[in-house]
């Protein structure tokens, strides 16, 4: 279903993170919650079917952490690395690696081939973001949490829950104005990247968009 939405082969999900305020949790930690914005956050990772079904949630990281560390060490990434040999793969940002097992777009497209991957991986990637932005206007608790740190975690990953049951349901979306998103990572850290991962992308190019 992903392939007939964006003409991708090979996609299992789309990943990415969005930004859940909240107030100060204090002590000596509380400057790792601090966001690149100058707020207090969460840095919540998701990843989201071609419908905005979210298949997987990491709801634990302050707001001052990158994305591609939350899903270095998240327990999705040891399956799909387990299983890299497989032709399966998510679609992420640039804030993530390439690895033979998250698809990113390239940042300096040279021919139509690589374009022609950088559209079809964009329109992918795009309904997380989508996802996020009505899961919010549905649940605007989500703009701003004034709980407990340990509440607040646990609340996120029930609003996933009731945000995954409406779409079950396929109840209508709330209309409004899009939520404010805080800027995404754009570039993973040095060295993130690596020669498989690379290697798999210029394969899909040379065989799926040529």
């Amino acid at each position: 279903r992903f392939f007939d939405y964006c003409q991708f082969p090979g996609v299992v999900g789309a990943i990415d993170c969005t930004h859940v305020h909240i107030r100060s949790p204090g002590g000596d930690n509380a400057q790792r919650f601090l966001n690149r914005k100058g707020r207090f956050s969460i840095n919540v990772q998701a990843v989201c079917t071609h419908e905005g079904l979210i298949t997987d949630v990491v709801a634990r990281w302050p707001g001052g952490s990158h994305d591609s560390q939350i899903f270095r060490e998240s327990w999705l990434k040891r399956i799909l690395q387990e299983a890299s040999h497989e032709a399966k793969w998510l679609l992420g940002d640039s804030g993530y690696a390439c690895q033979p097992y998250v698809m990113t777009p390239l940042l300096h497209p040279r021919d139509r081939s690589q374009q022609r991957y950088n559209r079809a991986q964009i329109r992918g990637r795009n309904i997380i973001e989508r996802t996020f932005g009505m899961m919010k206007r549905r649940f605007p608790c989500l703009n701003q949490l004034g709980l407990k740190l340990e509440t607040t975690l646990t609340t996120i990953v029930a609003v996933v829950v009731l945000w995954n049951l409406s779409i079950m349901r396929n109840e209508p979306q709330v209309n409004g104005p899009e939520p404010q998103e805080n800027p995404g990572d754009l570039l993973p850290p040095d060295g993130a990247n690596n020669i498989a991962g690379q290697l798999r992308r210029q394969w899909l190019i040379e065989h799926h968009f040529t």
